[in-house]
């Protein structure tokens, strides 16, 4: 599993950005976009049967992605 820390702050500008980068990648397929009660988003995409999750997760504080492959080949982190 590969973990990447976004921002240690819950940001939608953030979240916006990333989404559009993993959607550029190509073969990923995006599932539908998940909106818990308490405003966090998951988005969850899938490239090659390996799981990517974009997370703003509103109880941690912070926005990242959780990924089954290495991403830093498809984009850039900042």
């Amino acid at each position: 599993m590969f973990d990447y820390t976004l921002s240690t702050e819950v940001d939608a500008t953030v979240f916006n950005k990333y989404d559009e980068m993993i959607k550029k990648i190509p073969n990923v397929k995006a599932e539908t976009l998940l909106e818990d009660v308490n405003g966090s988003l998951i988005q969850i995409y899938y490239l090659d049967d390996k799981k990517i999750k974009l997370i703003m997760d509103e109880d941690v504080g912070a926005t990242y992605i959780e990924s089954e492959i290495e991403l830093k080949n498809y984009i850039t982190f900042n």
